[in-house]
């Protein structure tokens, strides 16, 4: 199932505002990464259904607890099935997948990545296009699914393809 932007931008800032109601995690750094990044860059590649985070910690354990601490607040648009944490849309009849995912599992946190509490209202910090091409080729070959996989392998070359000017990598060994 492939959302609208407008859906994935509604879980995103849902999320980022129920954060900002958790003392706890307000100096949690936390960027959005994967899909709804690409569709955010590209609006005119294929679509996603989830939004993906990125968060500032290297705990794994952080990251239920932020889903619980969501869920505790109540009254918000978020459920949890299973393993699945999800964004409510259209009364329950639509949801979007919400990940977080520990900067150890990433290759690095990108600098896009804000404290929730420095995150301005209505704004969500998007990983850089640059970014997103290191992430995409870090990723590849690491999922379950084949499809997936291959999805990782051919999103940096789109990415190089239709983004030349804002996906400058530069060469390492001419830096001083």
């Amino acid at each position: 199932m492939t959302l609208h932007y407008q859906r994935l931008e509604q879980a995103a800032l849902d999320v980022i505002d129920a954060l900002r109601q958790i003392p706890q995690f307000s100096d949690l750094g936390i960027a959005v990464i994967g899909g709804f990044a690409r569709v955010h860059h590209n609006r005119g590649s294929r679509g996603t259904s989830d939004v993906d985070f990125i968060i500032d910690t290297a705990e794994i354990a952080l990251e239920r607890e932020i889903k619980q601490a969501i869920l505790n607040l109540g009254g918000t648009d978020f459920s949890q099935e299973a393993h699945v944490f999800r964004h409510v849309l259209n009364g329950g009849t639509d949801y979007c997948r919400v990940d977080f995912f520990p900067r150890d599992i990433c290759p690095y946190l990108p600098p896009a990545a804000q404290q929730v509490q420095h995150i301005p209202l209505n704004a969500i910090p998007f990983i850089s296009p640059t970014d997103l091409i290191v992430f995409k080729i870090h990723s590849c070959g690491t999922r379950g699914d084949a499809t997936k996989n291959k999805d990782d392998a051919v999103t940096p070359r789109l990415c190089f393809v239709r983004w030349p000017r804002r996906s400058r990598l530069h060469d390492s060994s001419k830096m001083s």
